[in-house]
């Protein structure tokens, strides 16, 4: 018999007097887990999910891209962040008699009910085999949750830390805006002012912003590049110097899945001495005391938590010719030789996570993501990461449509992915952030000065597990 295991903060009945947090520890039969709700742990659980509902294919790695059928010039392109209908999120279970849950560790603050029980609810409902989950409100940490599998037969930890993907790109972003504050950047100037050498073949007029909204033409490099050239960082450099955008910069827009963390990362090391990953560590995750890293360390490897593929092949066949754009997007020929999956060499080997990728190579746990979005509209622990000016840049639309290639495209600020009902839903139209290719997600949330964090050890092919948890964070919030 499985326990659910919580502790929430709740009225004082029963409980000591000068304590409302107790530790609830439920028998899944007595819970209702598998059948109906936490409702015997916490108030106000969620309604019982709708009918299912057919969901989008399996996305690639870094960044939520999925193949699509129809081919450009030659290459296939897929549509971003695909999601279901709001009021058809399913539970994805093939046997009417739902699993039984893992143990779920943590604490949820009083009136976070919803959320908690919505994060239990994902392992029996949602495919889900080890996650983490994390509020951080007006300077305390209101929910950490985290239960199942971090891999290789190791429990979730509260400080299991997985590769999370494109949520590299937040922590990128809110880099470049805090080197931007100090005055040692300029978002509006061309990048070749600082940067000569990325002007060649017709780069000369690019913005960084231009840059942050991936409207670059750049999304992808010809040249073959390998675990060494990115170890070394230059030679990425030289390639995106050589470049050619596939559109007249600014007149469109596309995701740049990889090459965003070095066209974004070679203006700030330039500007402040400082790869993403050293100022990274250097300016937020250190002030904050934050478990979050791109360049994972040798002292932390043992934290590393796996990210499980789904059945069958994943992202880009380098014999298929309709998968050469992804193989120029993300493998760069030879970045991953085994494949994104593979071991050595992968996104779960902790040898090749020490390796900055700063577009899609960060290693965080839970709650360090929602510390650190949570220190960019409030203060936490004396540490505010920007300004009021800097969060309204962030929430303004700078790109949103289809993309160049005509499929339906993602809402992009300055660097971070902002609310999207037709895409990627956050908190409020006061939110942003980015999420990864597994289905994590940090977002922060100006008007209810919270970060959010959820990070998870599988990728699914029908993913809703983040947006059950955003839907009932919005429940909770009331």
């Amino acid at each position: 018999m499985s326990n659910i295991c919580f502790k929430i903060n709740i009225p004082n009945h029963g409980t000591s007097a000068t304590s409302n947090r107790c530790l609830i520890n439920l028998p899944a039969s007595e819970s209702g887990v598998g059948t109906g709700t936490l409702a015997a742990a916490i108030a106000d659980p969620l309604p019982a999910p709708p009918r299912p509902h057919r969901l989008p294919p399996t996305p690639w790695p870094f960044g939520g891209l999925a193949l699509a059928a129809t081919p450009l010039d030659g290459l296939s392109r897929g549509r971003s962040d695909p999601r279901p209908d709001r009021d058809t999120i399913a539970a994805r279970t093939t046997d009417r008699r739902a699993p039984m849950p893992p143990a779920i560790h943590g604490h949820a603050d009083e009136g976070y009910g919803p959320l908690a029980d919505a994060f239990a609810r994902n392992f029996t409902e949602a495919g889900e085999t080890g996650a983490a989950c994390a509020v951080h409100r007006d300077g305390r940490l209101v929910v950490d949750l985290w239960g199942g599998t971090a891999g290789h037969g190791r429990p979730w930890r509260s400080d299991s830390a997985p590769t999370v993907f494109s949520v590299s790109k937040a922590l990128v972003s809110i880099s470049l805006y805090m080197a931007a504050e100090r005055g040692l950047l300029d978002f509006d100037a061309p990048v070749a002012g600082d940067w000569p050498e990325f002007a060649r073949h017709g780069k000369d007029t690019i913005t960084l912003r231009q840059i942050l909204a991936h409207r670059a033409g750049l999304p992808l490099l010809d040249t073959v590049l390998t675990p060494a050239d990115a170890a070394a960082w230059h030679p990425f450099i030289r390639a995106i110097e050589d470049q050619r955008p596939l559109w007249e910069p600014d007149t469109a827009f596309l995701y740049h899945p990889l090459t965003f963390g070095w066209l974004a990362g070679e203006p700030l090391r330039r500007a402040t001495g400082l790869t993403p990953g050293r100022f990274i560590a250097a300016e937020i995750a250190g002030p904050l005391e934050a478990d979050a890293w791109i360049g994972l360390p040798p002292e932390h490897r043992d934290r590393l938590a796996r990210v499980e593929p789904p059945p069958g092949p994943i992202g880009p066949d380098p014999a298929s010719p309709d998968d050469r754009f992804a193989e120029r997007a993300i493998r760069f020929g030879k970045l991953f030789p085994g494949g994104l999956f593979g071991e050595p060499g992968g996104v779960n080997d902790p040898e090749a996570l020490a390796i900055e990728v700063p577009g899609g190579g960060a290693v965080a746990t839970a709650s360090a993501l929602a510390r650190i979005l949570a220190a960019t509209v409030t203060t936490v622990d004396g540490v505010r990461l920007i300004g009021e000016d800097s969060v309204r840049d962030a929430l303004t639309v700078r790109s949103e449509g289809r993309y160049w290639d005509g499929t339906p495209g993602s809402r992009f600020s300055t660097g971070f992915k902002i609310n999207h009902p037709g895409g990627r839903i956050l908190l409020s139209d006061a939110s942003f952030g980015h999420d990864g290719a597994s289905g994590q997600l940090a977002f922060a949330d100006a008007e209810a000065r919270l970060g959010f964090g959820y990070v998870n050890g599988s990728m699914i092919a029908e993913d809703t597990r983040a947006e059950r948890l955003v839907l009932a964070l919005r429940k909770s919030l009331g």
